[in-house]
């Protein structure tokens, strides 16, 4: 199956999330992040006259990720203006926009209790044929998929980016037991993905992708089998 990605979600928008972001900006990808909805105002908020209604301080931490992609060292992006295919929104407002989305890319907390609660959510709105991956490394992508359709966890899988993005050129593709086996060619992101499942044993590949400057391309090498333990 060939999918290209021009649009992507991300949900968290940390140092890792913020940091996946401009990677998808970087390939040319207009990419929404998404976080939380604040619960207190800032001084600064507050001097503004504004309330916790307000779109500005409901956004709040994804802006503030997106305006500190330009400050920070080393640079996550190309170019500062390539910021600007990143939207800031939250995850009550703007996720049911993930229907308009190629990929949506969980990069919350580490604990398995809040990833499952979010994939719950993300599937009220989910679509057939939307990739939907986690950066986690250490949490089984079976048990965060548990109790999700069958449909849903057969687009589900783990992306996981090494920090920071932009500098380290790897990604760990960890797919589920039932995923859909997917090829992405001619496109600007992924040039082209293989997945080899091993369902026999607990244990996956490491596949390792070069970030170009305007897209991802295969490494001509794999790295070691490692252990994962049930997936």
């Amino acid at each position: 199956m060939d999918k290209s990605i021009s649009k992507a979600v991300v949900i968290g928008s940390g140092i890792m999330g913020s940091g996946i972001a401009a990677g998808l900006a970087n390939a040319g990808i207009t990419c929404l992040l998404l976080d939380i909805v604040p619960t207190e105002m800032t001084e600064a908020e507050k001097a503004k006259g504004y309330s916790l209604s307000h779109p500005a301080v409901r956004n709040r931490y994804a802006s503030a990720a997106i305006a500190s992609l330009a400050k920070r060292n080393p640079a996550p992006l190309y170019d500062v203006d390539f910021a600007s295919r990143i939207t800031p929104g939250n995850l009550e407002d703007h996720l049911q926009q993930i229907q308009d989305a190629d990929w949506v890319i969980e990069v919350v907390v580490e604990n398995l209790n809040v990833k499952r609660e979010l994939l719950g959510k993300i599937e009220q709105y989910w679509k057939p044929g939307i990739l939907v991956s986690t950066n986690t490394s250490g949490i089984s992508i079976q048990a965060m998929s548990e109790g999700r359709s069958l449909e849903f966890r057969q687009h589900f899988m783990g992306t996981h980016f090494f920090n920071p993005p932009r500098y380290m050129k790897l990604l760990e593709i960890i797919p589920g037991k039932i995923q859909i086996l997917f090829m992405s060619r001619g496109c600007a992101d992924l040039r082209s993905v293989l997945l080899e499942k091993q369902w026999s044993s607990p244990r996956i590949r490491r596949i390792l992708l070069q970030i170009e400057s305007v897209r991802m391309v295969y490494w001509s090498r794999y790295a070691r089998c490692c252990s994962r333990g049930s997936l």
